[in-house]
């Protein structure tokens, strides 16, 4: 990343945030955005030790800390290495937590510390000034990356407190990110061995008689107790979501599973207590020796928790795309013809085009 941002001319820290960008977006996992980001960024800002550490809080708020990357530039070659170190007890950190849960970064010569126990421990390891930024995901403190200066008491500029609150934020989406695709994967092994091994209840209807039954399964998983639910087509059409109940209707009417064999649709439902949870319905007719459609049978999983997921992973996706769009500098992404496919808003603002319609022209148009 570094190399190739030094090569686009400009200013480096922009083109690094921009590659960051584009490396994330790209669909990379967390582990790799973080060692290009620590290396890319330890580089622009010529920092002589850096770090990337993970926070693990108990259920008593202490915290222990474990290095997940260190970076030197002072060794030849500048190794990125991980580390297998077990997590360290924070207790001396207690200034910069506080700090970070403040969204505060930390940053200065280490003379200036107001902590004893701390200034003490980061001159032992021979740093004299350091910048220290909050890595933040799904809204809880994840951990941070570090910066340390082993030659002079530095003083970091605002630029580059900016430039590395930046790296952290796309850190942190990318580490969100992973944490919800993963959680949706294992939501979606539960589910998918749930249906293979039980349902949360079935109900059938005799086409001969127009009469509908539930099992005492589907009656609990909307909290009713099984004697107290009617059993009726007109209760069941009135549990279902006012938006979505003429079309469940339409897709559940038998004779027209008939034609397309079967049938499987999500839909809300109202419990007992008025609130609405979802449900995977599938559904089939079954028929007589006769070949007369006799029965329509459906089993039913409440899959509420699954959509709360996807509904959380598409806001965090939305809020990566934010954050695009809120970097105070051009990103943008172009096809193989040199024509842009992406542009945030900053174009706008600094070129005077429209963003949506510079979609499409090639960039040399731009250039003069």
């Amino acid at each position: 990343v570094y190399e190739e941002a030094l090569g686009d001319g400009g200013f480096l820290q922009s083109n690094v945030l921009q590659k960051l960008l584009r490396f994330s977006s790209s669909g990379v996992d967390w582990k790799t955005l973080v060692q290009n980001a620590l290396q890319a960024s330890a580089d622009v800002l010529e920092a002589d030790i850096s770090g990337i550490y993970r926070y693990n809080f108990n259920r008593f708020g202490e915290v222990k800390i474990k290095t997940l990357l260190s970076y030197s530039r002072l060794e030849d070659p500048s190794p990125l290495k991980s580390s297998k170190e077990p997590a360290q007890d924070a207790s001396v950190a207690n200034e910069v937590i506080l700090q970070f849960q403040r969204n505060n970064p930390v940053y200065g010569p280490v003379k200036n510390l107001r902590s004893e126990d701390l200034k003490k421990l980061l001159s032992s390891l021979g740093y004299k000034s350091i910048l220290y930024v909050p890595i933040w995901s799904n809204d809880r403190l994840w951990g941070s990356i570090c910066f340390h200066d082993t030659s002079i008491e530095r003083i970091w500029t605002g630029r580059d407190v900016d430039f590395l609150q930046s790296v952290a934020r796309i850190i942190g989406q990318s580490v969100t990110l992973d944490q919800l695709k993963e959680e949706v994967k294992r939501k979606d092994k539960v589910l998918n061995m749930a249906m293979e091994k039980s349902l949360d209840g079935t109900w059938e209807l005799d086409l001969s008689n127009n009469v509908l039954t539930f099992s005492d399964n589907f009656k609990r998983m909307l909290n009713y107790e099984p004697a107290e639910f009617q059993e009726s087509i007109g209760a069941f059409e009135r549990l279902i979501h006012p938006d979505e109940r003429k079309e469940v209707l339409q897709k559940l009417d038998p004779f027209e599973v008939v034609e397309s064999g079967s049938i499987e649709l999500q839909y809300r439902l109202r419990n007992k207590f008025g609130k609405y949870i979802w449900v995977l319905t599938k559904a089939g007719v079954l028929f007589d020796k006769a070949g007369k459609p006799q029965t329509f049978r459906a089993s039913n999983i409440d899959i509420t928790s699954k959509i709360h997921y996807l509904d959380n992973l598409k806001k965090k996706e939305q809020e990566y795309r934010s954050l695009v769009n809120t970097v105070h500098e051009v990103i943008f992404r172009v096809d193989e013809d040199g024509a842009f496919t992406f542009l945030n808003p900053t174009w706008e603002w600094l070129t005077g085009f429209n963003a949506d319609k510079s979609q499409g022209q090639k960039f040399l148009n731009y250039v003069y």
